[in-house]
C-alpha cells in the first residue's frame, strides 16, 4: 500500500505510522487517545514529532502530503500499465 511506502520514505516508527493512519482516517487527538491507549499528552507529542519528520504544520498538510504523494504513485502505476499494454501487439501477453 502507499501509505506504508511512504511511512519509509520518512522513516517514521511503528507508532507514528498507526498516528498517521489514524490522522488520514479523521480521527481527532482524543480519538487516538483512547485507539492507541496512551495520554493525550503523549498523542500531541507524537504529532509534534510526526509533524517535524514530515515537514508540515498541521493536519490538513500532512493530509495533503499523502494524498498528493499517493495520486503520484497511483499516475505511475497507471503510466507503466499504459507503457506495458503499448508494448504488447494486439494486447496478447507475452508468455
Amino acid at each position: 500500500m502507499a501509505i506504508e511506502k511512504i511511512c519509509g520514505k520518512f522513516s517514521l516508527t511503528p507508532r507514528e505510522q498507526e498516528l498517521t493512519g489514524l490522522i488520514l482516517k479523521g480521527k481527532s487527538n482524543r480519538d487516538i487517545e483512547k485507539a492507541l491507549f496512551i495520554s493525550f499528552h503523549t498523542v500531541k507529542n507524537h504529532i509534534t514529532n510526526l509533524y517535524l519528520k514530515l515537514g508540515v504544520r498541521n493536519r490538513w498538510q500532512l493530509i495533503s502530503l499523502f494524498h498528493e504523494k499517493q495520486q503520484r504513485q497511483r499516475e505511475a502505476l497507471e503510466m507503466i500499465g499504459v507503457a506495458e499494454r503499448e508494448m504488447r501487439p494486439n494486447g496478447i501477453r507475452p508468455s
